[in-house]
């Protein structure tokens, strides 16, 4: 593996109120727990409904492809 390859992880966010997790993304750095504009009305509504949300890091160090996969089956269930 070469140094400068980027790396992914692929994460979860869950609803602190049910437990459930209601969103999977892949990202790198501080993206899993951004709050900001870049996040979709739809996913702002459940954080407010919700009292917040909870990041569970699921996998790390993946090369891109890999994250897309694993997120992929992740959100497939």
């Amino acid at each position: 593996m070469q140094s400068a390859e980027r790396l992914f992880y692929v994460y979860h966010h869950i609803r602190p109120d049910t437990g459930q997790v209601f969103y999977v993304g892949k990202g790198q750095g501080r993206r899993a727990f951004n709050k900001g504009a870049r996040r979709s009305a739809f996913w702002h509504n459940i954080v407010n409904k919700a009292g917040g949300v909870s990041v569970e890091i699921v996998a790390q160090k993946l090369r891109e492809r890999e994250a897309f996969l694993l997120e992929r089956q992740n959100i497939a269930g």
